[in-house]
């Protein structure tokens, strides 16, 4: 029995296709010592909490939840320096409700009885200064 053997044309003709169908089959992604993706994204802090954060060219707020209270800082946005003299009024979905600042301290939380899951709509400040 003859094997089977194409004409030279024919040969050529296939090994041609053969030769154009490579590019298209699936390769093994070569990779290589040394390669630099750039440097590594930085670790995310674990201390992170929910916060609010507004600035104006007078004042710098940051709102943080602890517990059942909205903890508020307020201070002046060139200096740095809490504002211990403000009364802030917060608009709730509850209705406004009013967190003096401690004499001792640049913080203020809102009266008892606000929840968590209360969210401050609008915070105005007013001072003395």
């Amino acid at each position: 029995m003859v094997p089977f053997r194409l004409p030279a044309a024919p040969r050529a003709l296939a090994a041609a296709l053969a030769l154009l169908a490579l590019p298209f089959l699936p390769t093994v992604a070569r990779a290589h010592e040394g390669y630099d993706h750039g440097a590594p994204q930085a670790p995310v802090s674990k201390t992170i909490a929910p916060r609010g954060e507004a600035a104006s060219a007078v004042f710098e707020l940051v709102a943080i939840p602890r517990g059942d209270a909205l903890v508020l800082w307020l201070d002046r946005f060139a200096t740095g320096e809490p504002i211990t003299d403000a009364t802030l009024e917060v608009e709730t979905p509850a209705g406004p409700a009013t967190a003096e600042a401690p004499r001792t301290a640049a913080t203020a939380s809102p009266r008892p009885g606000w929840r968590r899951a209360t969210r401050a709509r609008t915070i105005s400040t007013s001072s003395s200064r």
